[in-house]
């Protein structure tokens, strides 16, 4: 299988994840890590809750995927669920990396088997039940206290926490009880070269992100409405599974046809679907609510696509005082329609943009700056624990 052969020095990583059934920046952060830890000689191995191979990124298909495809009904039925997922974890693994949330009980229980296993727990969001961020609003529920107390468990029995960004840091601090390390995650370089764009009448506007409520896309939608009275006329395409809230993408149709507004909403789409949606939009809006980081944006300045970026999203960290990015207060539709209006207000200013936004994360490389990070840590966190497998083995 492809994946498993393991050079001499090399480590044996097993990446944790509760869903490969989705499109999603995590799950292209654990894609991009699997891929460089492999080329770096390492073997690797992804436990999963679940695998929809034609529902993931396809290049996940050339790992070793371990999985439990038992039905997991009601919360006893997940608790074991969770259980039988900790036996898949190979037993001499070097590193057991978690990545965000829905799997605290199966690294706790692998813990409990192998104590000292080094668990590295990449936490991009804080699980909802600790009611801050995008889920500040969350309504009390008998079963938060318990969450709160697990990731809490959990986090005092890894080695290492991470996290995509410092606002996250400090919730985990506060929150959790530990410090985090802040690594930073790549962009796709699917572009080679600035693309050269156009501006046309109407205009193109895009979004992607799974559709959560803290997306925010009702925002987008009014914004449109705001441009379309001062005599812009814009288009939205929203890219991004309904699955999960599907009432709320229901409720965003009804409002893009109360206010004249022409939105397609296309779901997950494959790679070669979405550069080609990437390719036909003039700008790309993402004003989420309290993102943790935001890799779509990022993704959208590769190709040459001016981003409108919500103030209160990580990426911030990154670009603001971009030139291609405008920072908007993303509760005003004014203010993203303003973002909108000025991006594409010449074509000579809309062009140097495009030009500018591809120039501008050229070396947002993933393996600079974030999978040989995190393959160091690995390294540091196994060191002890492989010297002395090394001496018993002597």
């Amino acid at each position: 299988m492809a994946g498993l052969f393991k050079v001499r020095g090399g480590m044996k990583i097993s990446l944790l994840t509760e869903n490969l059934s989705v499109r999603g920046g995590t799950h292209k952060q654990v894609l991009r890590l699997a891929e460089y830890l492999r080329s770096c000689g390492d073997q690797v191995e992804i436990v999963t809750g679940e695998y929809q191979p034609d529902q993931c990124y396809e290049e996940f298909r050339d790992f070793v995927i371990k999985t439990d495809s038992r039905p997991r009904h009601g919360r006893l039925g997940r608790v074991a669920a969770a259980v039988r997922l900790a036996r898949l974890i190979a037993p001499d693994c070097d590193v057991l990396n978690l990545h965000d949330q829905g799997c605290d009980l199966t690294a706790l229980r692998a813990s409990l088997r192998r104590p000292s296993l080094p668990i590295v727990w990449q936490i991009n969001d804080l699980h909802p039940a600790y009611r801050v961020g995008p889920c500040a609003g969350l309504k009390a529920h008998w079963l938060q206290p318990v969450h709160r107390s697990l990731g809490r468990w959990v986090a005092r029995r890894c080695t290492v926490l991470t996290v995509n960004v410092t606002k996250n840091a400090r919730r985990v601090q506060e929150n959790m009880g530990r410090e985090a390390r802040v690594l930073y995650p790549g962009v796709d370089q699917d572009a080679s070269m600035p693309a050269v764009r156009a501006l046309t009448v109407p205009l193109q506007v895009l979004s992607i992100g799974v559709l959560y409520h803290y997306r925010n896309y009702e925002t987008v939608i009014e914004s449109l409405a705001v441009l379309a009275k001062k005599g812009i006329r814009a288009e939205l395409t929203i890219v991004g599974t309904t699955k999960f809230t599907p009432q709320y993408a229901r409720q965003l149709q009804a409002l893009a046809e109360e206010r004249g507004i022409a939105a397609r909403f296309l779901g997950e789409v494959p790679g070669d679907v979405l550069r080609q949606t990437m390719a036909r939009s003039h700008v790309f809006v993402f004003v989420n609510l309290d993102q943790s980081w935001g890799l779509a944006a990022f993704e959208a300045l590769n190709m040459s696509l001016p981003v409108v970026l919500s103030e209160s999203v990580g990426a911030v960290e990154l670009l603001r005082g971009n030139p291609s990015v405008r920072v908007v207060d993303p509760r005003s539709a004014a203010a993203v329609a303003a973002a909108i209006a000025e991006i594409a207000s010449s074509q000579p200013h809309y062009e140097s943009l495009a030009g500018m936004a591809f120039e501008s994360v050229r070396d947002y490389t993933w393996d600079k700056l974030y999978s040989s990070a995190m393959r160091r840590l690995f390294l540091e966190v196994s060191r002890p624990q492989r010297s002395l497998s090394a001496a018993a083995g002597r």
